[in-house]
């Protein structure tokens, strides 16, 4: 069974080795991270008093990671979500989503939004089949697409 907990430092290694490129940090964190990803960056997220970040673990082990911004009041932007490459094709990708949106609820949150790339078509097909609606062209990032659902 998938866990959550707060992000840890003594989870930074892991989620660096899971980034192995400037391409894969791009499709992980948009624009907001810089190639290499570091410890100073991911210190950045645990600080940042807007954004919950998150460690899921399976067997003790940790799987993925996502995060989860206060957008509007009553709002929460999904972001940067990723799970271990080597785990991929398990059905993590959408017990890791499922657990995000529980959690969102949890928090109080009655709608949630993200930016995906328009590239990322396998992304974008599991948001749509955990109800996400597609918006369109996100106006903040033109390559990416913008969805929301209510939670």
């Amino acid at each position: 069974m998938l866990s959550l907990r707060r992000f840890r430092p003594e989870d930074d290694a892991a989620l660096i080795s899971w980034v192995r490129s400037a391409e894969e940090l791009r499709m992980f964190a948009g624009a907001g991270l810089t190639w290499p990803l570091d410890t100073a960056q991911l210190d950045l997220i645990r600080s940042d008093p807007e954004m919950v970040a998150y460690t899921a673990e399976l067997d003790g082990v940790p799987v993925g990671h996502f995060q989860i911004r206060r957008h509007p009041p009553g709002s929460a932007r999904l972001a940067r979500v990723i799970v271990d490459p080597a785990r991929r094709g398990e059905g993590l990708g959408r017990a890791l989503l499922e657990a995000a949106i529980q959690e969102a609820q949890r928090r109080g949150f009655v709608h949630m939004d993200l930016h995906v790339y328009a590239d990322n078509a396998a992304a974008r097909a599991l948001y749509t089949a955990l109800g996400f609606d597609d918006h369109g062209e996100n106006p903040e990032a033109p390559e990416s697409r913008l969805m929301s659902r209510v939670l």
